[in-house]
């Protein structure tokens, strides 16, 4: 696609190109915009005047995990420039090399918003770089998640007559250790939270029902909170013990691709007084450092990728669950495990 600026008063008006649908199936893109003559004559175009090719490409295939209930799929880049004495361009692109011609030289400054297929902004990145007469110049642009705050609204929901005094304790915790309550207005049988202005990125989410002081049931999850969305999900605890419980999940929640992980070495059944080693792995994870944490109803267990447990649980329902998170905090997922004791 070209896309050659009018020149009046030294101000550039656009003229928008053809588009072809393009899907990207990551939440992070990278573009390579490359600044100078791209397959042309150099001789033809007068020194003070360069062009820009922008290319868009990614290659990362995305995993739905616990996301908020928009597409994190860009399908669309809007591509804008400044630059010298109040030069400008701006172009659109559905993933096809974009040309812009004509481009005075000098220092340029280049945003690039990334929206999915709703047109909701989702990606965001921006560089400067200095444009030269008749020289080829290279641009990398890192396109991140949009940063800012989000909300997120919960609900649980319990069996009436099996729990006498009702009463949930939540918390939201970031990659840095640093925990949020969440407070729970209570109702008949089911419990709910809404809350706005959460920055944006993953945290480990604990819930637990309790019955006065005794904890009927608990599950830990990886949420993701993305700028201006909500996050949604819903807990439905079943056959909940006295004092411990066991919880079946039906989170309705749906970008930077979270963790893939799995559970081996668990059984359905565990004999009073034997034990199980879990195993935790990650498919996706890449070469960067992981940190496992586990939990038992909602308390937690132990680190590591490995975890025997078994000969201390008395009868009854567990859920062991497992939260990982990357080095850097930017990416999480989970796994469980709802196991018997006999």
């Amino acid at each position: 696609m070209n896309i050659m600026p009018r020149i009046k008063n030294s101000k550039f008006t656009e003229t928008p190109g053809a588009r072809t649908l393009f899907r990207v199936f990551s939440g992070l893109a990278v573009l390579l915009l490359v600044f100078g003559f791209m397959g042309c004559d150099l001789a033809a175009y007068p020194l003070g005047v360069g062009s820009l090719r922008v290319s868009i490409g990614a290659d990362n295939p995305g995993i739905r995990s616990l996301l908020p209930g928009i597409s994190m799929e860009p399908a669309e880049y809007l591509i804008q420039g400044a630059g010298p004495e109040g030069e400008s361009f701006q172009a659109g692109s559905f993933g096809e090399d974009t040309d812009v011609n004509g481009l005075a030289v000098g220092d340029w400054v280049i945003t690039v918003s990334a929206l999915n297929v709703e047109g909701f902004p989702i990606g965001h990145g921006e560089k400067s770089v200095v444009v030269k007469s008749r020289t080829r110049t290279d641009l990398t642009i890192e396109i991140n998640p949009v940063s800012g705050t989000g909300s997120l609204s919960l609900q649980v929901v319990w069996p009436v007559e099996k729990v006498e005094n009702p009463r949930i304790a939540a918390a939201l915790t970031n990659p840095r250790g640093e925990s949020m309550s969440l407070d729970f207005s209570v109702g008949t049988g089911e419990a709910s939270f809404s809350g706005a202005g959460i920055v944006t990125g993953y945290y480990t989410l604990s819930t637990q029902l309790l019955d006065g002081d005794s904890v009927l049931g608990g599950v830990v999850d990886t949420i993701r909170i993305v700028a201006d969305t909500s996050t949604e999900g819903t807990y439905t605890f079943t056959d909940i013990n006295s004092p411990t419980g066991d919880l079946d999940i039906a989170v309705v929640i749906d970008m930077e691709e979270p963790l893939a992980v799995e559970l081996t070495g668990v059984v359905p059944v565990l004999s009073l007084g034997s034990t199980m080693s879990a195993v935790a792995s990650v498919s996706n994870g890449g070469t960067s450092g992981l940190t496992y944490s586990w939990y038992l109803n909602g308390e937690s267990f132990g680190t590591g990728t490995t975890l025997s447990l078994g000969s201390a649980l008395r009868r009854g329902h567990y859920r062991l669950d497992v939260v990982v998170f990357t080095s850097d905090g930017r990416r999480s997922g989970s796994a469980t495990h709802s196991f018997t004791v006999e």
